[in-house]
């Protein structure tokens, strides 16, 4: 049985606050790994971020160059 004295969790928590500002450095070439550098925040986390913004993904490496 859950205790009622608990709130519900609604699924934002600290994503709010970054989701305004992680996306959009992702999608113009930023990397993962120095959006994490730069907000403190693990790999693993802003991975997640991005999934739940719906950003598209690069292949390991980045884009195939021409």
């Amino acid at each position: 049985m859950k205790d009622a004295s608990y709130p519900a969790p609604t699924g934002t928590g600290l994503r709010g606050v970054h989701h305004s500002g992680t996306g959009p450095g992702y999608e113009a070439g930023v990397t993962i790994r120095d959006l994490a550098r730069q907000s403190g925040r693990s790999f693993s986390f802003v991975c997640t971020v991005l999934a739940e913004t719906g950003a598209t993904f690069r292949p390991r490496g980045g884009w195939p160059h021409a």
